[in-house]
């Protein structure tokens, strides 16, 4: 798995390259979506990322950046966010 975050190609790599934005991304901020439906775009989203060469790439990259919207390596925001937080505290976590 490449994990390389200099790696400025891993998008090229990615296994949603090309797939439906929608998966990863709300359909709208201002349509709002029910707990259900985006529970089920999160889990189809996480099962490409799951089969993504570049996952830890990608995740590394929305951390770094501050990406507060959407699915980026495996990661939902909350999942992201609950990341940062324990990081502050001085939590060490695995990406993963």
């Amino acid at each position: 798995m490449a994990t390389d975050p200099n790696d400025s190609n891993w998008r090229l790599r990615a296994a949603c390259k090309g797939s439906n934005g929608e998966l990863f991304y709300p359909k709208s901020a201002l349509i709002k979506e029910s707990k259900e439906v985006r529970q089920r775009r999160e889990e189809l989203a996480k099962r490409v990322c799951l089969r993504c060469e570049v996952r830890l790439c990608c995740l590394d990259w929305a951390m770094r950046n501050g990406e507060v919207v959407g699915v980026w390596g495996g990661k939902t925001e909350r999942e992201r966010r609950a990341m940062l937080k324990g990081s502050k505290k001085g939590v060490i976590f695995q990406v993963g």
